[in-house]
């Protein structure tokens, strides 16, 4: 008789984003995920056992580890939803939902145009986050002051403070900003006076600071504080898939998991304005993977579009800070087991015990080596027509002084025009894919602008009187027309 088990089994760790066709197998049984709530309140239990593993005690005679009421408040933190915050805050610094708004009330008498101005960002810069927490938060329960919101928010910017000193900032994830999980808290009922809000923050932030004080080393690897702090950084970022599953026992069972994600283009690392420029110009993808959540770990990703190949000398792995992988001074102890890079594929498989448990995969793309001389090519010579019409026309290059009688005629010009219209009109329209046109719009929108120049100076050329209609052949077939006609007339 076979022997099996009920269990809650974590699956693994997906990244809060849009995923399409997840499909998770347990010994060839489909399995669903359990509620978010759920997940939530599992994670907040996990984060209070590494608490009381890593020996942390609240002040006075309170048992080890943390409170029931930061366990509440840390499964509203997990569970959290960026999507309703991501409306506000766009709506918020867009102009037109905020007049919008103001025309909407003042046609129904409920409001002027003064109530929905929004207030100067040098007074209050966090003033997005108070109003989503005012608004969205239940008003009947707790009445948020600005005073009150001001102490909340320097407590926030402490706990920020030690989650940026082990993963990249973003706008969207409540460990980092846990004020943005208030209101699902107070919808809960638990929460009657902001001084109770005061006092899970100063918990929340006494844990973090237990684990890794600001500006002292990070704790080492694989101990009690580096795993608390990496599941609360991760959480904010990440879902661990559980699933309800029948296992059996005396055998072994294959986890299978299947998902298909959005190539994400925009880079983790925000900070370098002119990093992001040059990223323009050689688009690459980013993969936010977990790596150690199995023995081993094998990591295939490859480019379907014959049209785009990988630049595989720059393809890599990078940690959760953005540092490039594997890290100095012992490159070649945290390399991995297997990594192989070519024009078509990037793959990787590591089992080491302490490898880095989620990773970034930057894969960099381009236009095939032909496509893109091709490109580049057709974009030198309507450059190259642009200059010569400007040298014909105006004679702006070389010093040529600008001579009437040498003015641009009919022919000239549709000889300049029409091979440049031509060969740039089908580079343009080549490689309609989504992810080829993704990698050469850099170069599509350079091509675009010299044509546009090129045909502006043409028109502009034309009405200036440089460029003349050669009518010459026309008079001398009007002359021929009317010698006919009087050679033709009888005496």
């Amino acid at each position: 008789m076979d022997k099996s088990v009920d269990l809650l089994l974590p699956i693994t760790s997906l990244p809060k984003i849009p995923l399409f066709n997840l499909a998770m197998t347990v010994n060839g049984v489909k399995v669903a995920r359990i509620s978010r709530e759920q997940n939530g309140l599992f994670e907040a239990a996990y984060i209070d056992y590494l608490a009381r593993k890593a020996g942390f005690q609240r002040a006075g005679d309170a048992p080890p580890g943390i409170s029931g009421e930061l366990q509440t408040f840390l499964s509203c933190i997990f569970s959290y939803n960026s999507d309703a915050w991501e409306k506000f805050r766009k709506s918020y610094f867009n102009p037109l939902c905020h007049l919008r708004r103001a025309s909407q009330g003042a046609l129904s008498g409920l409001a002027s145009l003064t109530i929905w101005r929004r207030p100067p960002r040098r007074l209050f810069s966090y003033l997005p986050t108070y109003q989503y927490v005012k608004r969205r938060g239940d008003p009947d329960e707790i009445i948020i002051s600005p005073g009150d919101f001001a102490k909340w928010r320097l407590l926030s910017n402490e706990i920020s403070d030690v989650v940026l000193e082990h993963d990249l900032p973003t706008p969207l994830s409540a460990t980092e900003a846990p004020l943005l999980a208030i209101p699902k808290l107070l919808r809960l009922g638990e929460i009657k006076k902001g001084n109770q809000i005061n006092g899970l923050l100063e918990e929340l932030r006494d844990l973090l600071v237990f684990a890794h004080p600001v500006g002292s080393p990070p704790p080492a690897l694989g101990t009690a504080k580096d795993k608390l702090l990496s599941a609360y950084v991760s959480y904010g970022r990440h879902w661990e898939a559980l699933a309800n599953c029948n296992v059996p026992l005396d055998r072994s069972f294959r986890i299978t998991v299947r998902e298909k994600r959005a190539m994400r283009f925009e880079s983790p690392n925000r900070r370098n304005v002119a990093i992001r420029l040059w990223r323009q110009l050689l688009p690459r993808v980013h993969y936010s993977v977990a790596f150690a959540d199995a023995d081993s770990n094998h990591l295939h990703i490859g480019v379907s579009d014959q049209h785009v190949q990988l630049i595989s000398f720059w393809c890599g792995a990078r940690d959760g800070r953005w540092r490039k992988l594997p890290l100095s001074p012992n490159p070649m102890q945290h390399a991995p087991d297997d990594e192989c890079k070519n024009h078509e594929s990037y793959s990787r498989y590591d089992r080491k015990p302490l490898r880095e448990h989620r990773i970034w995969i930057e894969i960099f793309l381009r236009q095939t080596m032909l496509r893109s001389a091709a490109t580049w090519g057709v974009i030198a010579a309507t450059l190259a027509a642009f200059v010569l019409l400007l040298h014909f026309a105006w004679g702006f290059c070389w010093g040529h002084p600008y001579s009437p009688d040498e003015r641009l005629n009919g022919t000239d010009v549709v000889a300049l025009l029409l091979p440049v219209t031509i060969a740039a009109s089908l580079a343009l329209a080549r490689e309609t894919s989504t992810l080829g046109m993704r990698v050469k719009r850099v170069k599509q929108a350079i091509l675009m602008a010299a044509l546009g120049l090129l045909w502006a100076a043409t028109v502009v050329a034309y009405f200036q009187g440089r460029i003349v209609i050669d009518t010459s052949h026309q008079a001398h077939a009007q002359a021929a027309l009317t010698q006919l006609l009087f050679s033709a007339r009888p005496d």
